[in-house]
């Protein structure tokens, strides 16, 4: 993607592009977009959604054409519904944001993060069961707890 003037154009290299989809564990779409470059666009996901930890199920379809695949995203976005788009009701994770930052705040207090210790919100988002997102937010508000510290735009344990 590339930003432009305050606008989000997409930009696809030539080739096929795929349409894919994020299913939960009941089977309920929860997002459906593309690219070109797969695994990168869902580890951008896996970082930023806080509702990926209800990702279950992928499935992807190749498109010739980039143009083709988002007129087969909006199709499917419109027709389909999915309930994490940009379109429609937006996941509420104040309740997971919670329950992460009272897990850590524990898990501080018991001593389980030493001084200095470096969170890498990928390793912790399973042990908490939640999104690396959703962990990166519960750091945030620890912080601003005075529990952990900035180094090198990263947290660590105070």
């Amino acid at each position: 993607m590339e930003l432009r003037g305050g606008a989000v154009t997409t930009v696809f290299k030539a080739g096929r592009t795929a349409l894919y989809r994020f299913y939960d564990g009941k089977g309920r779409l929860l997002y459906v977009g593309v690219s070109s470059q797969l695994e990168r666009r869902w580890a951008q996901h896996e970082m930023s959604k806080p509702w990926w930890h209800l990702v279950e199920r992928r499935t992807v379809e190749w498109h010739a054409t980039g143009r083709e695949a988002l007129a087969a995203e909006e199709q499917a976005i419109n027709s389909e519904a999915p309930l994490y788009q940009l379109t429609s009701d937006q996941y509420d994770c104040e309740t997971e944001i919670d329950y992460a930052t009272t897990r850590l705040r524990a898990d501080l207090a018991a001593g389980r993060f030493p001084t200095g210790y470096r969170f890498v919100y990928k390793e912790l988002a399973p042990v908490y069961g939640v999104a690396s997102a959703t962990v990166g937010f519960a750091l945030d508000v620890l912080y601003r707890e005075g529990l952990v510290s900035r180094s090198s735009n990263r947290y660590v344990a105070a």
